[in-house]
């Protein structure tokens, strides 16, 4: 038999697990969890493979058409600031609100570019678009499969390439951009990565960037994923004015680095002061006009830049080129006084030997502080969705990204940001900070008590978190139990935790002494409730069986915990029960269930007190040490505090979690009054000299902070245990449980709140340049 390949979709014997053309395992999982499965069928005719690439816009898989038995590329929208998926599912997940209005235009924009794109059929140099439809919430575009390598690739392998062939490969790229921007097409994305080198040494234009375009027209934020280097100043604004001179400057930095090897400084960093030194500076044989025409194109402001694609090819063959001039920026700010002079003189010379003060002065034209600090204004990035490590490293020239905590979502996923403060698109300065908050992924759940259920309410509820739900039909003398009575399960009641849907598996064992699971059908005979006096306050393994005998209905536990001065659900803590007892006992009854004071399938729901709630640990990494400690006392748990310092956590904020042990403490893992914990808290000061010495100090009811900080740390792990974290028996299949109810927690003072760490400071920084200039004058 054979087997079509994931990895190249070529067929191969199915006794080989590893595809002898390519290399590709049989069985790997997706490269990322919202990635469709390989194996995938869309539109009833394309089957989908490994992903080939994947950005803040879209997804392209490998896929075979299996009407015209061909391999094809398929590009899914996915824009991951508006969207995403659930592990192991086909369908889009889009975010509600604006969000979902931004998506829907994208959508639209996406669909009729490419079918705009889908004329250029005829064109050596843009690859071709075969198909374009909607399913799975979203769209597709099903284009021709390339084979070779992105000239990002081959620049990496290879190294910088000579002139003329860097020209051919440019000239290629000009004659298929003419075309498109006829029809209002732009690009917005030409860089090395989007233009694809066949192993026939043709070149392909790729990745189009209409989604990118749609997303940003009507949205209030910079969501632009800008490649430093290549795109153009006007590119980062969300308002920016783009048109083919955007395509220009992008394909000019590509020239460059195709034959420098260097990626052209930032156009942001380059529109304060431009340091891009011309290609025959950096030793690199070319003629001067083709060099000018280079510098032509990668002029910052718009008006200075080469115009068209028509233009900057005339340019590039011409004999002769005259040097575009930059056009001097308007000082809008006014003359300056004569004191701020002798203001920033005195500061410069004050900063050549180490030491500056700074003062005030709200005067002072806006000039000053860019020239001074090297302050700019610019949009506060989109953030959102982003992996909080990689938003950090993108945007460091710029911005510093703080970790301000952790929060759970089902829709975005571990490790990606959910919110940020300041919002997207707001007018911030060079060097502010924006907070942001982090997925901590699904919330795990208290592993819940389903003993003394009938089996198939507890199915139920287990289906929700197990992948898995055994059941296991006992006939031994169950003569203490009615028919179905759950007797057991696998995973002991709150001896842990479980990611719902990630569960692996779970045993439940009930008695199947006259009830028959597989052909068990419901009594619809309406039964009038009783009076609830006649089993409140009483204890439920006392009484059930009894109950059942003389009026035939089944009651069944609705176990709920006390979490502070509230009762919740067992199997879902989030849901709070109002108006029960508050001096109840483990075990027994504190209420009935009822919907219409009518039963109408023989089961009488009954709420049962179970005990206090055991303290679920979140991931606390950029939490407020203060709020974090108080949770942690009012359960009765020790906290123990360690110092150090973290620059991607706020000041005050926590770095580590673990148990006072040292081993690991990660978010789904539970605790109990007289435990004990490690906060490792940062210090907002980075150490003088190096090194720090250690000091651990207890937390009860005192937050005072010694006056010395730990060595070092390590980043808590931001993984979740999937299921619980201790190995207990399981509830004996004979006997009910006979646990004792735990005790109530002390109260404890919150300790003294330490300093806010949403009282944010924003440090400037000196701009060496700018500062030399000033010495120089």
């Amino acid at each position: 038999m054979k087997r079509l390949c994931m990895g190249c979709m070529q067929e191969y014997d199915e006794q080989y697990d590893i595809c002898p053309f390519c290399g590709y395992a049989h069985g790997t999982p997706p490269q990322e969890a919202y990635h469709m499965t390989p194996g995938t069928i869309l539109n009833d005719k394309y089957i989908i493979g490994k992903v080939l690439g994947f950005g803040g816009f879209g997804i392209t898989y490998i896929a075979y058409d299996k009407i015209l038995e061909q391999r094809v590329a398929i590009k899914e929208y996915m824009p991951g600031e508006f969207s995403t998926r659930m592990p192991e599912q086909k369908t889009v997940t889009v975010f509600s609100g604006d969000r979902e209005e931004q998506f829907k235009e994208g959508l639209m924009k996406i669909e009729l570019e490419a079918k705009k794109l889908s004329k250029f059929s005829s064109v050596p140099n843009i690859v071709h678009i075969y198909d374009c439809f909607q399913a799975n919430n979203t769209v597709y575009i099903v284009m021709e499969y390339l084979d070779g390598e992105t000239l990002k690739e081959k620049l990496n392998r290879e190294g910088n390439m000579p002139v003329q062939e860097a020209f051919d490969i440019v000239m290629k790229v000009i004659a298929a951009m003419k075309k498109v921007h006829k029809e209002g097409i732009i690009h917005r994305d030409i860089a090395p990565d989007n233009i694809f080198v066949l192993k026939n040494g043709d070149i392909k234009v790729i990745d189009f960037g209409a989604a990118r375009y749609a997303t940003t027209k009507h949205s209030k934020s910079l969501s632009v994923i800008i490649k430093p280097g290549y795109a153009p100043e006007e590119q980062y604004r969300s308002r920016g004015d783009q048109g083919p001179h955007t395509d220009v400057y992008a394909l000019a930095a590509t020239f460059y680095k195709m034959i420098t090897g260097i990626t052209p400084e930032d156009a942001m960093e380059r529109s304060v002061k431009d340091m891009l030194k011309r290609p025959s500076k950096l030793g690199i044989e070319i003629s001067k006009p083709m060099d000018t025409a280079i510098m032509n194109a990668l002029m910052v402001n718009i008006e200075d830049r080469t115009p068209t694609m028509d233009e900057f090819e005339e340019e590039l063959n011409n004999a002769e080129v005259k040097e575009r001039k930059k056009t001097a920026a308007k000082d809008r700010s006014g003359k300056i006084p004569l004191s701020v002079k002798i203001g920033i003189l005195v500061g410069v010379a004050i900063v050549a030997v180490s030491t500056i003060t700074v003062f005030s002065m709200n005067f002072a034209p806006k000039l000053i502080s860019e020239a001074i600090f090297g302050e700019k204004e610019i949009p506060a990035p989109n953030l959102i969705n982003q992996d909080f490590d990689n938003a950090r490293e993108n945007n460091i020239k710029y911005i510093n990204v703080v970790d301000n905590g952790k929060k759970p979502s089902d829709d975005i996923l571990l490790g990606k940001i959910i919110t940020q403060d300041p919002a997207p698109g707001t007018t911030i300065t060079t060097g502010s900070t924006i907070f942001v908050t982090i997925s901590s992924g699904k919330e795990p759940m208290i592993i819940p008590n389903a003993v003394g259920m009938r089996i198939d309410e507890a199915q139920n509820i287990f289906k929700s978190m197990y992948k898995n739900v055994e059941v296991v039909a006992s006939t031994d003398d169950m003569s203490a139990y009615p028919p179905g009575t759950v007797v057991s399960q696998s995973i002991e009641a709150y001896s842990g935790t479980v990611i719902p849907g990630d569960g692996d598996s779970i045993v439940l064992t009930y008695n199947a002494n006259g009830f028959d699971l597989e052909n068990y059908t419901v009594d619809k005979t309406s039964t009038t409730v009783p009076d609830e006096a006649d089993v409140k306050n009483k204890d439920f393994w006392e009484i059930q069986k009894s109950y059942y005998d003389q009026n035939a209905i089944f009651l069944s536990p609705v176990y709920v915990l006390k979490d502070g001065d509230k009762y919740v659900l067992s199997s879902d803590e989030k849901k709070e029960i109002a108006g029960l007892s508050t001096d109840a006992e483990k075990g027994k009854i504190l209420a009935i269930d009822t919907v219409d004071g009518k039963n109408i399938d023989k089961i009488l729901q009954v709420y049962v007190y179970d005990g206090i709630i055991p303290f679920k640990v979140d991931d606390y990494r950029g939490s407020a040490f203060a709020d974090v400690q108080s949770k942690f006392l009012t359960y009765g748990i020790n906290v123990n505090v360690e110092y150090s310092y973290d620059p991607s956590v706020a000041k005050d904020s926590i770095i580590e979690q673990k148990y006072a042990s040292g081993e690991a403490l990660v978010q789904g893992m539970l605790l109990h009054e007289g435990d004990s914990v490690t906060l490792i808290v940062n210090t907002g000061e980075a150490p003088q000299d190096g090194s720090v010495p250690n000091t651990t100090q207890p937390q009860n009811n005192s937050s005072t902070k010694p006056t010395q900080n730990v060595t070092s740390t390590s980043k808590a792990s931001q993984e979740t245990v999937k299921e619980s974290n201790t190995t207990r028996e399981t509830q004996a299949a004979t006997s009910a449980p006979t646990t004792a109810a735990p005790t109530q927690p002390p109260t404890t003072t919150a300790p003294p709140q330490t300093a806010n760490p949403t009282q944010r400071e924003t440090q400037a920084t000196i701009a060496p340049d700018v500062v030399d200039d000033l010495v120089d004058q």
